[in-house]
């Protein structure tokens, strides 16, 4: 089995909590198999090969709240998608092209959210 396989089996498990996508080719596709998730609260991407539309995909799932991306390729189309996931406790972003101004606009949009930025 390869990690597409594997997503695919994540994907299809109702009770999945949490998932961490870490140097594994995950790609848009694989991330937009968790579309709609309902149990999922926290999801990591660290260094794969996603874009913003991986974060339209966050916007499905009503329990997440905690998200992590480090090293993806996040420009400021992701932030309208990213204030939308209102449950959001706690957002780390690090290692993305996201500016200096959509970073501000993150946080005055969301201030109940642990913002952390690098």
């Amino acid at each position: 089995a390869n990690a597409h396989d594997a997503i695919m089996a994540l994907a299809a498990t109702d009770t999945l909590e949490r998932v961490e996508f870490i140097s594994c080719g995950a790609t848009d596709d694989d991330i937009a198999r968790f579309r709609g998730h309902r149990a999922l609260a926290r999801i990591c991407i660290y260094e794969c090969p996603v874009t913003d539309d991986a974060c339209q995909v966050l916007t499905t799932m009503p329990s997440l709240e905690s998200v992590y991306i480090r090293d993806v390729n996040l420009t400021d189309r992701s932030i309208d998608m990213l204030i939308h996931c209102r449950k959001l406790r706690e957002l780390i972003i690090k290692g993305t092209g996201l500016s200096s101004n959509g970073k501000e606009r993150l946080r005055a949009a969301m201030p109940n959210t642990s913002l952390t930025f690098e």
